[in-house]
């Protein structure tokens, strides 16, 4: 499957998930268990892709329940899952807040 080159995510607490200086952080991208599914071996993470780049903003810009839809397999490595998540973060190029949106 080919996913779009960009993804939108949205920021559930900025305290937490933005480093002090405002960049993204590690813990932007937590893969988390979703009750929801009935399956305990699947983990995801809420991203929204940019096939549609407008239609993307305006839906996490209104977003105000979180769906997930980048997935990973349960009972990864605590150290598998942080290598995961340090890959993404150098690849957040911009961090717009509904304010600025």
């Amino acid at each position: 499957m080919l996913y779009p080159d960009e993804l939108i995510r949205g920021i559930a607490n900025a305290s937490d998930e933005l480093a002090p200086e405002g960049n993204a952080s590690l813990n932007m991208f937590v893969f988390r268990k979703n009750p929801d599914r009935g399956d305990d071996t699947i983990e995801e993470l809420s991203v929204n892709w940019c096939d549609d780049k407008e239609k993307a903003v305006a839906v996490i810009m209104g977003q105000l329940k979180p769906n997930g839809n980048m997935i990973c397999k349960s009972g990864l490595s605590k150290q598998t899952k942080t290598v995961i998540r340090a890959m993404l973060v150098p690849c957040v190029t911009s961090i717009v807040s509904r304010e600025d949106g």
